[in-house]
């Protein structure tokens, strides 16, 4: 049976203890790969000097341990308190990027604060998740409404999202939807019907709703090994090159500052979206090995946590930001090496990113504080 009572005072022997030392090791370990992985992509052949994106990543990274402190204090049933306060200020600021935005590579996704450009579809992917454990947990009603609802609320980011246009961040909205209904026990029956609804509107949206890059990059994904030499230097690029630096990279890797796909500018976006790319050829299937398995045991750390926690809501809470950092992980992971399509999702902690790597520690303070508080099973 489980427990409505939230303890309100923060206690660090639990959190440290039962889950957050285990973490810290995790984070600290994907931080540093991240970092001199950053420091060897930004590497500019032409000049022969490099560019300064390791050094701002970890600015960013001790500038974001001041919301994850205050975060960490946070009493997280205060987030389903005022819920529909939070979802709705996530909608207000993605309505003001749409009106006031900044445009980069041909999408509008900034707004420009001043001191930092804040990305607002951060903001919502947590936004949504305290509203969609407040109504899983209080108004769960044994429906199809049970999914229909939280789908029906996370329409509405997600159009937003689209239209900017950043397709993969929209679609980042529905494994936070499945897997917080799942968690909150709606039948598998309710999903297998609304699975093959949604596959009816994927191809109607394919066929007449995406941008032409868009489509190319999904035709790519699905003719990769019998690519014309015009698309390997046209659409296709992007993951010839991502394809070719694992490739060169082998088991061990060519050695830290040594591929050449990175360091001569062949791989594009190669501190970013494709960092795992040059940790595959600097590093070899062994390195990036051992990256996906500080994230497994991040993920089974966080699982574990959820399943450990009494109070319903926390539960939710910890399910919906592991489905956060495990669809970015999988997603970014997999479209390297041409298992997904190519998106626009960044590795959590390892890709460089001041607003992303920001909204990781707040994540992962909002885990911190509810293992802090939670009732030991």
């Amino acid at each position: 049976m489980q427990s409505s009572y939230i303890r309100t005072k923060f206690e660090w022997h639990d959190a440290i203890w039962s889950w957050g030392g285990f973490a810290v090791c995790m984070i600290a370990g994907l931080l540093v790969i991240g970092i001199i992985t950053i420091y060897s992509a930004s590497y500019n052949h032409k000049t022969g000097l490099y560019n300064a994106y390791a050094y701002k990543q970890i600015a960013f990274a001790l500038a974001a341990l001041v919301p994850f402190l205050l975060v960490l204090r946070l009493d997280y049933a205060w987030l389903t308190r005022y819920a529909v306060v939070i979802y709705g200020i996530g909608i207000g600021l993605l309505i003001l990027t749409a009106l006031f935005g900044t445009f980069r590579n041909e999408s509008k996704r900034w707004l420009n604060l001043g001191v930092v450009m804040l990305q607002t579809s951060e903001v919502m992917k947590l936004a949504i998740i305290p509203i969609l454990a407040k109504i899983l947990t209080e108004y769960k009603n044994g429906t199809i409404m049970d999914l229909l609802l939280p789908l029906g609320l996370a329409s509405v980011p997600m159009g937003l999202i689209v239209v900017q246009p950043d397709l993969g961040t929209s679609l980042v909205f529905l494994p936070i939807v499945f897997a917080m209904c799942f968690a909150a026990g709606v039948p598998v029956r309710y999903f297998i019907i609304v699975i093959l609804i949604m596959t009816l509107v994927g191809i109607i949206v394919y066929s007449y709703g995406m941008h032409d890059y868009q489509r190319k990059r999904v035709l790519m994904f699905i003719r990769q090994d019998n690519m014309t030499q015009e698309e390997k230097q046209g659409s296709g690029y992007h993951l010839c090159q991502s394809k070719i630096a694992f490739g060169n990279g082998g088991a061990l890797g060519r050695g830290w500052q040594k591929g050449t796909q990175g360091r001569y500018g062949y791989l594009p976006e190669r501190h970013t979206d494709f960092i795992f790319a040059v940790i595959g050829e600097e590093f070899g299937f062994i390195g990036t090995c051992c990256v996906l398995l500080l994230y497994l045991g991040l993920f089974v750390g966080m699982l574990n946590l959820a399943a450990s926690t009494l109070v319903n809501s926390g539960q939710l809470i910890v399910v919906g930001i592991w489905s956060i950092l495990l669809t970015h992980t999988v997603v970014n992971t997999a479209m390297t090496i041409g298992l997904l399509p190519i998106t626009g999702l960044p590795l959590p902690f390892v890709s460089y990113g001041g607003s992303s790597l920001l909204f990781n520690f707040l994540e992962i303070g909002l885990i911190f504080s509810i293992a802090g508080r939670r009732i030991a099973s």
